[in-house]
């Protein structure tokens, strides 16, 4: 455990950022295509079933925003000490996603376009062209999820929604608005307990699992998370 000042410091930093301050709050209708067959299990044991993003059809997407990361340091030719770390960092975590804290996500997506074409070719193939979307209000949702897991602290983990953000450039503001944050604790403290560096690639892990590229824009997809601590 920690005790160290620095220490302490590095904790209430990472938590001082939570996912909410950067996504769009609005309770608006969202939208959840799906199959018949699935329609039928939502409906009759009243349960949605989030997707682990290691198994995410697009492989890409998990690492998406450690890759953004990656492009931002180099197209600006961010060559000192820290930054040498960070890019380190992010090429380890590309191969082990889960390494450090236990970062583990779990993820259901909607959309908030009630007929979007390219949604609907793809959940009504191979079942007789049927597909349905179910609506709901974003934030009743929200609020009506119980979900079963438990964390260690006996609490059960708090779901996060919001529109994925597809802007390259309000992607980047965020990226280095986090990095910023953790760059002045690593010039006052140094890498603390060699877990700076872990903790900054986490937070981008977690705040990226709002991010898309540009292309995938036409889905209009609103997501809703939980982070599992393993």
């Amino acid at each position: 455990m920690l005790f160290h000042e620095d220490a302490k410091e590095l904790v209430k930093l990472y938590n001082s950022m939570g996912v909410d301050e950067y996504l769009k709050k609005q309770d608006i209708d969202i939208f959840h295509y799906t199959s018949p067959s699935v329609l039928n299990s939502i409906l009759s044991k009243n349960r949605f079933w989030f997707t682990d993003r290691q198994y995410l059809n697009d492989k890409t997407e998990g690492l998406y925003v450690l890759d953004n990361c990656i492009n931002l340091i180099d197209e600006n030719s961010f060559k000192d000490e820290f930054y040498r770390y960070l890019r380190e960092e992010c090429k380890n975590r590309k191969k082990m996603p889960s390494r450090g804290r236990g970062f583990y996500v779990y993820q259901i997506s909607f959309s908030y376009d009630e007929d979007n074409l390219g949604l609907w070719n793809y959940y009504t193939r191979g079942e007789g062209i049927k597909g349905y979307n179910l609506k709901f209000k974003s934030n009743d949702l929200l609020s009506k999820l119980n979900i079963k897991p438990k964390l260690p602290s006996g609490n059960r983990p708090k779901p996060y929604g919001g529109k994925v953000i597809y802007n390259k450039e309000e992607q980047d503001k965020i990226v280095y608005e986090i990095i910023d944050k953790f760059r002045t604790h690593y010039d006052k403290y140094g890498n603390t307990d060699n877990l700076l560096f872990e903790w900054l690639v986490d937070k981008l892990l977690m705040i990226g699992t709002f991010f898309k590229p540009e292309c995938f824009s036409i889905e209009k997809e609103y997501r809703i998370i939980i982070d599992l601590y393993i």
